[in-house]
């Protein structure tokens, strides 16, 4: 009953979020030319699903984000592993990795399309640098986390290197791992925008600069909903998953 009353206390807030939107809309408090009314909205997406436009945009620009977020979290996983157990590693690339980090996924852009053109691969590489980041961050400070009582303890049983790291570095630094992968996927879906800007004729990005050169302001609006929603859906899945799989955290 508590999470019901959560979940419809949320519920109530968006609703009255949407319609008080409709009425500043409808009124005119703000023209329709800046900024579309949800029922505008709406019917926009139900017009680019129908044509079947959105629907392929939407499964272009997921397929994006999902092989992007997949190298960058593969990469920066084992990156991460091996600088968090590793004290070597840790101290041979611990500056280099500071020094990339502030790096911007859009400001590589250019370098990305000129080293692997305009198609998917260079996208692919942007959305990957992007969700890299936290998780090597979080695998880091995962692994890092884990007391010396395990690792003690660990020693006193004679782990071997795997057994050690099966047995008490993945299971101990799980919870900040999925903590960067769900950033990760965040990310991916804010890079993806901006990747599908520069070079590309589909995409949920494309479709926004393409509707809003054509000052189809309702599609707009309607693309960067989906936008939201694919995001939130991403997230509630990452939710899911950490619940079943690290069934033991607290």
């Amino acid at each position: 009953m508590r999470q019901l009353k959560r979940i419809t206390r949320h519920l109530v807030v968006i609703v009255l979020a949407v319609v008080l939107w409709q009425f500043v809309v409808q009124l005119n408090f703000i023209s329709s030319h800046y900024l579309a009314s949800p029922l505008q909205i709406v019917s926009s997406l139900v017009s680019g699903f129908k044509s079947g436009l959105l629907l392929s945009d939407m499964a272009i620009t997921l397929e994006r984000v999902a092989i992007g977020w997949l190298i960058g979290s593969l990469a920066g996983y084992i990156i991460g592993i091996l600088v968090g157990v590793i004290p070597i590693f840790d101290e041979l690339f611990t500056p280099l990795l500071e020094l990339l980090r502030p790096v911007s996924p859009v400001a590589l852009i250019p370098v990305a399309i000129l080293f692997l053109g305009i198609g998917n691969s260079s996208k692919f590489a942007i959305i990957g640098f992007g969700c890299f980041w936290p998780v090597l961050l979080n695998t880091i400070a995962g692994v890092k986390s884990i007391g010396q009582t395990e690792r003690k303890l660990a020693s006193v049983l004679r782990l071997r290197s795997f057994e050690r790291f099966i047995r008490v570095e993945l299971p101990g630094s799980l919870p900040s791992v999925f903590v960067g992968l769900r950033l990760a996927a965040g990310i991916a879906f804010v890079v993806v925008v901006a990747a599908e800007f520069v070079g590309s004729t589909n995409g949920l990005g494309y479709q926004i600069l393409s509707a809003e050169q054509s000052f189809n302001i309702p599609l707009v609006y309607g693309a960067i909903a989906l936008l939201a929603i694919l995001g939130f859906m991403a997230n509630f899945l990452f939710v899911m998953m950490e619940k079943f799989i690290i069934r033991w955290k607290v």
